[in-house]
Parts: C-alpha cells; sequence; structure tokens
C-alpha cells in the first residue's frame, strides 16, 4: 500500500510547479509592459525637446546659432559689433511719464520697461525682411593665476586699508551736486566695504548682469538648453536700444545668442524674450532675494536723488545687492566652469568702455558690465577685476554729465588700486 503522505506531497509539489509557472509569466508581461511605457515616455520627451528645438512654421533659414547657420558672405554683412553702444543704454529700468519737478517736489514713476513690451514702437510695416545675423566673439576668458606677493604686513595692510575707506568717503562727500554709492569686495581678502551702498539707483542694463545669472542657473539646472530657440514677436518691442527692433516677426534666436546680445550689448529686446522663457522678472526676482534683499527690484523706491527732488519707482537696485550678485556669478563660474563659462565670456566682452578697465590698465582683467539711463542722469558700472588679487567694483552715480561721471568713477577706482599697488610693491 503506497503512503497516502507521499501521495499528498506529489499533488501539493505539481500545484507549486503551476503556481510558480504562473508567477513567472504574470512576473515577464509586467515587465514587458514597464519597459513598454518606459520606452514610450523617452519618445515622449524627445518629441517635446525636438518640436522646442524646431517650432512648427519656423523654417530653417529662421534659426540662427552662435556655431554656425549663415554664409561667410551674410555673416560679414550683418555681423553684430562687440561694441557697447556709445549713445543709449540699454534695458531702461524706468522711463519718467512727466518732465523733472521743481526741488522739494515729488517725481513719480510706474513705467517699467526690464524686460517690457512696447507693441507699437516699431511699424510692422517697417521690417526687416530677414532675421538678424548674430556672431558671438571667439575665444575663452580665463582667470589668470596671479603670482603677485604681499609684500607688507598684515596689521600694515589693516591700517592701508582703513586710510582706503576714508579716503572714498572723503572723496564722494566732496562731489557737490552728485550722487554715489559705492561698495568693494574682495575676493581674496574678504574685506568688504562701501559707502550709500545701500541707497537706491536706476542702474539701466546693468540689472541684465543678476537677470543672466538666473538663466544660467536655469541652465545649470537642465530647465533650459542654451541651443533651444525663442520666437520673435512684437510683443518684445521696447523703445530701449535694441538690435532686435523691428526684425522679421516670427524669427527665432538661441537662447544663447539672446543671452550674449543681452549682456555684450544690453539689448532690451533679447533681455525680455530671455525674461519671458524663464518664468518673468517677479518669479527671478523672489531667487535674487535670496542672494542678496536689499533693495526689492519690483517694489516702489522712495529717495533723494542728486538734485534733492523725491523720486518714487521700482526697477531700482543698490550696489551692495549688484556686488553680491556679481560675487556669486564668480564662485558658481569657480565651482562649475563648464555651465557658466559662456556668462564669463559675454561679461568680458561688454566691457569696452569700462573705465574702470582702462584705470586698472592691460596687466589686469576686467569684466564690465554697465548701464545708463540718461533720463535719470544715471551711470551704473559693476565690474570683476583680477589683478593682484581679483576683487569686485560696483560704482552707482547720479551726475548730470558723463564726463564728470567717468571722472568720478576713474578717481575711485584708482584709490583702490593705488591701494593694491602699496599692498604688493
Amino acid at each position: 500500500m503506497k503512503n497516502p503522505k507521499s501521495k499528498f506531497v506529489g499533488a501539493f509539489n505539481s500545484v507549486k510547479k503551476r503556481r510558480q509557472t504562473r508567477n513567472l509569466i504574470i512576473m515577464s508581461m509586467a515587465v514587458l509592459l514597464a519597459l513598454i511605457f518606459i520606452l514610450v515616455l523617452y519618445m515622449s520627451a524627445l518629441k517635446k525637446q525636438f518640436d522646442q528645438t524646431f517650432p512648427s512654421g519656423t523654417d530653417a533659414s529662421a534659426v540662427i546659432s552662435s556655431s554656425g547657420g549663415t554664409t561667410q558672405e551674410e555673416a560679414s554683412a550683418s555681423t553684430v559689433q562687440s561694441t557697447e553702444p556709445t549713445s543709449e543704454d540699454t534695458t531702461e529700468t524706468a522711463v519718467p511719464t512727466t518732465t523733472a519737478p521743481e526741488e522739494g517736489t515729488t517725481e513719480t514713476d510706474t513705467t517699467e520697461s526690464t524686460g517690457g513690451s512696447d507693441s507699437t514702437s516699431t511699424s510692422e510695416t517697417n521690417r526687416n525682411d530677414a532675421p538678424l545675423s548674430i556672431t558671438i566673439p571667439e575665444g575663452t576668458s580665463l582667470f589668470p593665476e596671479t603670482e603677485s606677493v604681499q609684500m607688507v604686513k598684515h596689521n600694515e595692510r589693516d591700517i592701508a586699508f582703513s586710510k582706503l575707506k576714508i579716503s572714498v568717503k572723503q572723496y564722494i562727500e566732496s562731489q557737490s551736486g552728485s550722487r554715489i554709492g559705492v561698495y568693494f569686495i574682495n575676493l581674496s581678502s574678504k574685506e568688504e566695504f562701501g559707502y550709500n551702498d545701500l541707497s537706491p539707483f536706476v542702474v539701466g542694463g546693468a540689472f541684465n548682469l543678476p537677470i543672466n545669472l538666473m538663466l544660467y542657473d536655469a541652465i545649470e539646472h537642465s530647465l533650459v538648453i542654451p541651443d533651444e530657440t525663442i520666437t520673435y514677436s512684437s510683443e518684445y518691442d521696447t523703445d530701449a536700444y535694441s538690435l532686435l527692433s523691428g526684425t522679421k516677426i516670427g524669427a527665432s534666436y538661441s537662447v544663447r545668442d539672446l543671452s550674449y546680445l543681452s549682456m555684450a550689448q544690453s539689448d532690451a529686446v533679447a533681455t525680455s524674450m530671455l525674461l519671458s522663457r524663464i518664468g518673468g522678472i517677479d518669479n527671478l526676482n523672489d531667487k535674487l532675494l535670496e542672494i542678496s534683499k536689499i533693495i526689492d527690484f519690483t517694489q516702489v523706491q522712495t529717495y533723494k536723488d542728486y538734485r534733492n527732488i523725491v523720486m518714487e519707482g521700482s526697477r531700482r537696485s543698490c550696489a551692495y545687492d549688484l556686488s553680491n550678485f556679481a560675487e556669486e556669478i564668480y564662485y558658481r563660474y569657480m565651482r562649475n566652469p563648464d555651465t557658466y563659462q559662456n556668462l564669463i565670456n559675454d561679461w568680458h566682452h561688454s566691457g569696452s568702455t569700462s573705465v574702470i578697465a582702462d584705470t586698472f590698465g592691460a596687466s589686469a582683467i576686467t569684466l564690465s558690465k554697465q548701464g545708463i539711463n540718461e533720463n535719470y542722469d544715471a551711470h551704473a558700472e559693476i565690474a570683476l577685476v583680477v589683478a593682484q588679487e581679483p576683487f569686485i567694483m560696483c560704482l552707482m552715480i547720479e551726475t548730470p554729465n558723463q564726463t564728470h561721471s567717468d571722472t568720478i568713477t576713474r578717481d575711485i577706482a584708482e584709490l583702490y588700486k593705488e591701494y593694491l599697488d602699496y599692498c604688493y610693491s
């Protein structure tokens, strides 16, 4: 007689084997479905990226990138020059709507034109038939390793630094009829000081520096691709300076080209297009306030200008904030040069008329971003200088004469140069 337990065990093993086979089939089908789902998502992402790079309705001639896309003859006929426009900067941060009031009255400014739009500023019938050809200067701007050795003792340097602060303060206070804000950050010694550095100023195209900082932050986090394109339309037009105003409606420009125009040329339309792509100035402002928040760029500020007239308006900044934005660019570049190299290049190409660069001479590397608003007699310059030591210098000046503004800039830069020369001679 067979053992009934053996019969039971055999039946049990048979059922177990069938269940294992069934479970294996189910698991295989689940894995197959998961792979199909992942493939569908991947193809969808590729299609989305392709659609962003080549929008429907845009022909190949409308897509311009810094790596090519035009013939040598076309490029030579309409190449963008890398010099800063000398007549007027820029992305104006405020445009007055009334004439200057008498002393003692209040001038209110509510017009916003950083990345602004004015669809009536250019007639549709006067537009060019072809998109603008953009040529970005070749070459890479690098910070050289300094071989300078400090020749004074630390206590002697401390005394010289105290004298420097006194000299800058006395000089600024001596400039009656002008309003001046200044801030210095030494990136090597960590020395910092300023005067009137928390006061609001109209800064013009100098604010393109923090805007492009936020753009490259988005690029670093893969939220924006430099080669992707943005389509130009009349909604981006503005009365402020732009090479793109009036060009072909529907032309597409790469983010890389627009960032070059914004930084090196202070192009208002290019800046407006970039702002639209990365969420607008209000969205960026929250992130900028995390870096430095003395002046909220989007909020109305009340202050007295160089004429002692009470002013009210948004789109202002201060020397302290701009210096901290510049410092942030420097450290982000040092941590991730591959991502931020183009921003450094464009900053370097922007300084063709820099008085600070002239003061420190060819032996130093000077990256300068300037802003001018003639309606407010406002002049701003934010510079990263690599001399014996790397440092940041930000100057904001209100004075009715551009020549006088240049003189003030040169005199203050010379004071800092004399300080460094003393420490290293």
